[in-house]
């Protein structure tokens, strides 16, 4: 991944059934890093140690710009099975 690059990750939350569109220069690792230490505000009130989060990655190498047509759209697509979706870049 380049610097002018990120990746968008979904994560969803089975206990709450909300799925988190993430957009970051982070890797998955990275991320999940992130969550164990210092949850991002938009979804401050998971728990990662009590509630059942499982988190990929959507798409690789896109640019920022891109990136936030393509979850909009993404989000737009994807059957919500009742789930809330919430999205953000989560980059500081």
């Amino acid at each position: 991944m380049t610097k002018d690059t990120v990746s968008i990750f979904e994560c969803w939350n089975e206990n709450l059934k909300e799925i988190f569109i993430a957009i970051s220069g982070s890797s998955l690792e990275e991320l999940q890093k992130m969550f164990a230490e210092n949850t991002p505000e938009v979804i401050n009130h998971w728990d990662v140690n009590k509630h059942s989060i499982s988190c990929q990655v959507v798409e690789k190498n896109i640019s920022e710009a891109d990136a936030t047509i393509f979850a909009k759209a993404y989000t737009q697509s994807r059957s919500s099975r009742g789930y809330r979706f919430v999205v953000a870049n989560i980059d500081s």
